[in-house]
Formats: C-alpha cells, sequence, structure tokens
C-alpha cells in the first residue's frame, strides 16, 4: 500500500484557534513462516487549541488494531492510542499521560481467557495549597477457565501518590485486592 498523504491545516473561528496535522493510515499485511497478521496504523493527530481559558497541546498517538497466529497462540489485540497534554487554567497547571489500555483475548490448550488492562493516569497538580504527583496503576479483570479451576477476578488500581500543604507532608501507598 502506498502511505496516504499527511494534511496540515489550521483553522479559526470565534473563539478557536488552532493548527492539525493529520497524519497517513498504514494498513499492511506481513506473511512468515510462523506468523500471519493484519495491521492497522491509525493516523496520529497533534493539534494546539486557545480559548479565552484554556491553552494546550496535545499528542494523539495511532492505536494499532492486530491478530497473530502461531501454533499455540491465537489472540486478537487492541492498543488504544497514547494521550499527552498540557493544560494551564487560572487555577490550574498539569502535564498528564495516559498510557493505553489492552484488550485481548487468548486461547491455548489449558487457558482461555479476556483480559482488558485499564490504562495508567500519571499526573502533577499545582494548585496555592497543594502540591502533589499521583500515579494510579491499572485496574486488571479477568476470567479463567482451566479443568479445575473458574473463577472471575478484579484487582483494583493502587494508588500511589504525594502531598504537600504547609502544616502536612505524607507519602501513602493503597493497595486493593
Amino acid at each position: 500500500n502506498i502511505p496516504q498523504p499527511s494534511i496540515t491545516y489550521t483553522t479559526r473561528t470565534p473563539h478557536l484557534k488552532y493548527t492539525s496535522t493529520i497524519q497517513p493510515s498504514i494498513t499492511y499485511t506481513t506473511r512468515t513462516p510462523h506468523l500471519k497478521y493484519t495491521s492497522t496504523i491509525q493516523p496520529s493527530i497533534t493539534y494546539t487549541t486557545r480559548t479565552s481559558h484554556l491553552k494546550y497541546t496535545s499528542t494523539i498517538q495511532p492505536s494499532i488494531t492486530y491478530t497473530t497466529r502461531t501454533s499455540h497462540l491465537k489472540y486478537t489485540s487492541t492498543i488504544q492510542s497514547y494521550i499527552t497534554y498540557t493544560t494551564r487554567t487560572p487555577h490550574l497547571k498539569y502535564t498528564s499521560t495516559i498510557q493505553p489500555s489492552i484488550t485481548y483475548t487468548t486461547r491455548t490448550p489449558h487457558l482461555k481467557y479476556t483480559s482488558t488492562i485499564q490504562s495508567y493516569i500519571t499526573y502533577t497538580t499545582r494548585t496555592p495549597h497543594l502540591k502533589y504527583t499521583s500515579t494510579i496503576q491499572p485496574s486488571i479483570t479477568y476470567t479463567t477457565r482451566t479443568p479445575h479451576l473458574k473463577y472471575t477476578s478484579t484487582i483494583q488500581p493502587s494508588i500511589t501518590y504525594t502531598t504537600r500543604t504547609p502544616h502536612l507532608k505524607y507519602t501513602p501507598t493503597i493497595y486493593y485486592l
């Protein structure tokens, strides 16, 4: 396949001014002695938006969907896109990175399950009275069936953060099981 051209444009409305670049999507199929899959890489989008109360730059990296077959593994995986952005308002300044969630199904002779790994969220926030860094690890929900075991498990996310106020400084770690 021939990659489609990238598109760059600027739009102005009474309340919005931004520049956007849409990179081309790519679809291809690969065959090797042990691997056969079809992959579609959706375009990345980078844009900047300015409104009377918001100024940020956002980059949405492409999502990838593919199917792989080997002698012992068959699964379908969807990796959702990364989102990184910075926002400034009169009372809030932070940088956030949302890592991708992954959903897949795997079949082997002894295991059949469906797993969803929710996204990581890391951010830093500054307000006049609060400064902290927080990392929320992903929750995991899955179901497993074997000849002797059938269960459904949900592991809730752990939360680690640090907070500083004029009278308090601590670092708690919370684990949910």
